[in-house]
């Protein structure tokens, strides 16, 4: 195991529902707060411990699978859980994914999804995707992009996660009006008057305001 890698520990309950077992190829996505991620594309290819003649994701079933990856910045907080919908039967109901992780001078981490949802095309809700959000993040729905994600069964594509720029963007936008509104500040002190708009029409304006008249309003 190389100095920066963790292990992965995922437990899932497949649900004991009529057809709730399936034959596709599910990944597993894991993110810390900081939008970090790990793609698992093929969890049972990856590190199925159930043994080299157990049925995967079939219905009661609660299948473990551990391996290493990189260490992400923080512990699991957000996931994505996808089948690729292949297979003679490809709904699947699951119930919960339970992930701990532990690494060198990294305290051990447990988080607990619970998913009690189909991933399937036949049923609701028709998506063959369960995205779960411990972290607190607004538009849930950016876990989907594959920006700033390590694929741990495959090559690395190192990028930006959509989140993170989001986050980031929001902080930046708060720095600018903030050196707006001094700029403003010492403006009206030089001219000893309220701030003119393009027009030149006087009054006092707040830093935010005086950033979207100043051309900043697609930030």
């Amino acid at each position: 195991m190389q100095e920066d890698d963790c292990v992965y520990t995922a437990y899932i309950r497949t649900g004991s529902i009529i057809k709730g077992g399936t034959d596709s190829i599910i990944s597993l996505t894991l993110y810390d707060e900081d939008g970090w991620g790990i793609r698992i594309s093929n969890l049972e290819a990856w590190g199925g411990l159930m043994g080299p003649n157990h049925d995967y994701f079939e219905r009661g079933n609660l299948d473990i699978f551990s391996g290493k990856g990189p260490c992400l910045n923080g512990p699991v907080c957000s996931m994505n859980l996808t089948s690729d919908g292949s297979g003679p039967h490809h709904g699947w109901y699951c119930n919960y994914v339970e992930v701990t992780t532990t690494g060198p001078h990294k305290p051990c981490s447990q988080q607990l999804f619970t998913v009690e949802q189909w991933l399937a095309t036949d049923t609701s809700p028709y998506e063959l995707t369960a995205i779960r959000d411990n972290c607190g993040w607004d538009g849930s729905k950016a876990l989907d992009h594959a920006d700033r994600v390590r694929v741990i069964d495959g090559g690395d594509v190192p990028v930006v996660s959509a989140r993170f720029c989001k986050k980031k963007k929001k902080k930046i936008w708060e720095e600018m009006v903030g050196l707006c509104a001094k700029v403003q500040e010492e403006e009206d002190e030089q001219r000893g008057e309220g701030c003119r708009g393009n027009g030149g029409d006087g009054g006092e304006r707040d830093g935010h305001q005086w950033c979207i008249e100043g051309g900043f309003e697609n930030f």
